[in-house]
Order: structure tokens, then C-alpha cells, then sequence
């Protein structure tokens, strides 16, 4: 398992839901899922190493903000450590894009990002991909199904595949809860929560 994996995962919620509330869409959509609204992310994940009982955890914050109609940035810094093994550390940076339609219920999408990890061993740049949908169940309830790529740009070789699934649901106006599962290539589990505050 690489560092960058963990890393990822730990700011699930700022790399899958990354998108953002463009001012021209109307006032009730501004209520509905993630994608489509401006907020602040604050999460914790944990990842089931396979075959290992060490455990890895990570935290990390993402900010998000619209550029444009259907098209959205986000900004994700997280801290990654590796419990028993602080060799393993390490912190990292991604800029993500959105680009999102909205089909009834349905939002599809699409991300790219791109990224810089400085973990103890050394550092990177990164970049991933991601593609999925939303789903709007109601005004407090949506979930994203979403596949993920992320590999580094040295050995264009050291990559992992990940299935996301994550849920949101909006306790009030402006704070929502979202848990998320990946199952990532090699037979990894993670487990993310995270804490949205829309501005």
C-alpha cells in the first residue's frame, strides 16, 4: 500500500465531493447533495491494511469553492501516520477539478487532481482521477458511487484503484455528516467521516 493511497483516502470527502454551488443555478438547489454547494470539510479515515495488523490513519481539511457553472476546485491538505511506524508519516496537498451535470436525481461526474505528498521518505507529485455519480434521495439525503485512480509521476506504475461509496445528509441548513467506504485495490478497506459546514 502506498502513502499517497492512505493520504487520499483521508480527505475522501474533500477528493469526491469536491464540487460547488454555481451563483447562477436556482435557490433550491442549493440545498440538494454535495455536489453543487460551496463548504468547508473537516475528516478522519482509518484503513484495514490486508494481511496487517498495523493501523494506519489519517485527517485532513478541504475547502471548496465554485469557478464556474458545473465547473468547481477544491483544496485538500491532509496528515497521514502510520501507528508504531513513524517513518511512514507524511502530509499532502491536492488541488482538485469538478466538472458535473445535473440529470433529474442524478449528478454525473468527473475529477482530476493533482497533488504533492512530502511523507518522511521522500516526496512527489501526484495525480489522480475520479468518475462517479450522485444520487439526490431527498433534500437532507444524497450518496456518490464513484471510482478513483491516483498514481505518482516518477514510476507512472505505483498506482491504486479504489470504489467509493459515501453518504451525506444535511442536519440542518449548514452541517451535514459524511461517511464514506472504499474498497481499494489489493484488498484494502477504508472508512472515512467528515464533518461539511456550508458557507
Amino acid at each position: 500500500m502506498t502513502k499517497k493511497m492512505i493520504l487520499g483516502l483521508a480527505i475522501l470527502a474533500g477528493t469526491v465531493s469536491y464540487a460547488q454551488q454555481p451563483q447562477q443555478q436556482p435557490v433550491a438547489e442549493q440545498t440538494y447533495g454535495l455536489l453543487g454547494q460551496r463548504y468547508v470539510q473537516v475528516g478522519f479515515a482509518a484503513v484495514d491494511v490486508n494481511h496487517s495488523s498495523i493501523d494506519t490513519y489519517g485527517a485532513g481539511v478541504a475547502i471548496n469553492t465554485p469557478v464556474a457553472p458545473n465547473i468547481d476546485v477544491s483544496l485538500a491538505y491532509a496528515y497521514q501516520w502510520v501507528e508504531s511506524d513513524s517513518d511512514t508519516n507524511g502530509q499532502a496537498l491536492d488541488l482538485g477539478v469538478t466538472y458535473y451535470l445535473t440529470e433529474g436525481q442524478f449528478k454525473p461526474f468527473g475529477t482530476v487532481t493533482l497533488g504533492y505528498v512530502w511523507p518522511d521518505l521522500g516526496d512527489e507529485l501526484t495525480w489522480g482521477a475520479v468518475a462517479g455519480f450522485e444520487y439526490v434521495a431527498s433534500k437532507q439525503l444524497s450518496v456518490q458511487v464513484a471510482g478513483a485512480y491516483e498514481d505518482n509521476f516518477k514510476k507512472h506504475n505505483d498506482g491504486d484503484f479504489s470504489a467509493i461509496v459515501s453518504a451525506n445528509y444535511w442536519v440542518n441548513e449548514q452541517f451535514a455528516v459524511t461517511p464514506a467506504v472504499s474498497l481499494i485495490e489489493r484488498g484494502h478497506v477504508g472508512y472515512a467521516l467528515a464533518a461539511t459546514f456550508r458557507f
